[in-house]
């Protein structure tokens, strides 16, 4: 997983995400890639 990132939305929001390029449900599940949404902040920071 990667470190969280930071991405300004226009209007003062933000929105902070992981990625993962070799997410697998189980042990011998298929690879996927996803972005994680940690947190979505619609306020000013």
């Amino acid at each position: 997983m990667s470190r969280v990132y930071h991405y300004e939305i226009t209007g003062g929001g933000r929105v902070d995400y992981r990625y993962n390029k070799e997410y697998r449900v189980s042990g011998s599940g298929d690879v996927h890639q996803i972005v994680q949404i940690v947190l979505v902040s619609l306020g000013s920071h």
